[in-house]
């Protein structure tokens, strides 16, 4: 896969910055934090062209999509279960997904997990 058409590699460190009400702003992993995915002329639709995005904190690397925001799948469309942002937002006590065994992907259709919405992990009882 080309830069045209997705990254295979997720963006090795999350920068974040504290903000309030438990909130912290980490790049972008769509846009690798360039604000234009693919060095294209548009702006990332994920940050807004920011090359910044908020999350809750704690936060874990997506499991569906590695860290790189893009789907699986193939294409140029971002990540179901983080939406683009490269990371998901964590509960403190998460078990495995018994479903897909912690991978976020549905082994008979390829697509994100439902029980654990592509994150790998489900909330301890």
């Amino acid at each position: 896969m080309g830069w045209l058409f997705g990254r295979s590699t997720p963006v090795k460190e999350y920068e974040s910055k504290p903000l309030k009400s438990g909130e912290v702003e980490v790049t972008c992993a769509f846009c690798r934090g360039g604000g234009s995915p693919g060095g294209s002329f548009a702006y990332c639709y994920v940050c807004g062209g920011s090359g910044k995005v908020k999350v809750l904190s704690p936060y874990t690397r997506c499991s569906y999509c590695n860290g790189t925001g893009y789907s699986p799948m193939g294409g140029r469309t971002y990540c179901m279960s983080c939406r683009g942002k490269g990371v998901v937002t964590t509960v403190k006590k998460t078990l495995k997904c018994p479903r897909c065994g912690g991978t976020g992907q549905d082994e008979g259709t390829g697509l994100y997990c439902i029980r654990c919405r592509g994150q790998g992990k489900i909330p301890a009882a």
